[in-house]
């Protein structure tokens, strides 16, 4: 059996990109940001119809970004995360795109009421049948991720398993107290890089049995494991922001 098929020239976007953010649904195709022939970085937006064969220029997005990701969710409304800007700083904000309504390839773009917990680009995002958003994946620049809350046991101690900080060398570690205070490696908490045990240490600031959070420093990173659920505000949540209310 012989399969074949063809690819035919359909016409051009409104300008040349790489590194844009492609989302596709309902036989329309929005195509965001990237970098242009002269390595600027670029905000412009443009819908593809299938249906007429067309790429038309929409608003821009709200902050210029390449290496970014874009899904569309149930609503219609597409989601853009991440990505990096300017100059070439990561970013972990997110944008709205929200299609013109009674009139066809337009819309605009709005700012999101919250961001990733990474800034990250070059990663990935998938949404479930329903409305939660998986991002994966990626690059990261240098900096501390945030991590997540422990408790110290009765005996001073705290587990990290495998898989709750996204880093194999786990002597990174940050140990934060609930209010931000940033505890010190090796006068309040020592952490054993063979077993991924940190523990309280004599005379240290950390109380007996405190709840902390636990983050991790890192180089920039050219890949990344870590994943996240992002859940996108609705459209009620942001009827507050929009331009125009």
């Amino acid at each position: 059996m012989e399969i074949s098929g063809n690819a035919n020239a359909i016409g051009a976007m409104t300008g040349p990109r790489v590194q844009a953010a492609i989302a596709a649904a309902g036989g329309r195709v929005l195509i965001c940001g990237g970098l242009d022939a002269d390595g600027n970085v670029l905000a412009t937006a443009e819908l593809y119809d299938f249906r007429i064969g067309v790429s038309v220029a929409v608003g821009d997005m709200t902050v210029p970004r390449y290496g970014h990701a874009a899904v569309f969710l149930t609503d219609g409304r597409v989601l853009i995360s991440g990505g990096q800007t300017t100059g070439g700083g990561y970013l972990a904000s997110c944008e709205y795109f929200y299609p013109g309504v009674g009139i066809p390839n337009s819309g605009r773009f709005v700012a999101g009421l919250t961001g990733l917990t990474v800034a990250r680009a070059g990663h990935c995002a998938v949404r479930d049948q329903n409305v939660l958003v998986l991002i994966a994946g990626g690059s990261a620049p240098a900096g501390t991720v945030a991590g997540a809350e422990f408790t110290f046991s009765a005996g001073g101690t705290i587990q990290l398993q495998n898989g709750d900080l996204p880093t194999p060398n786990v002597s990174s570690v940050v140990v934060k107290s609930l209010t931000g205070q940033v505890y010190v490696s090796g006068a309040d908490y020592s952490v054993d890089d063979a077993t991924g045990v940190v523990s309280l240490l004599e005379g240290g600031a950390i109380p007996a049995e405190a709840s902390v959070i636990i983050g991790y420093d890192y180089a920039a990173l050219p890949s990344i494991a870590l994943t996240e659920q992002y859940l996108p505000a609705t459209a009620a949540e942001m009827a507050g922001v929009l331009p125009g209310g």
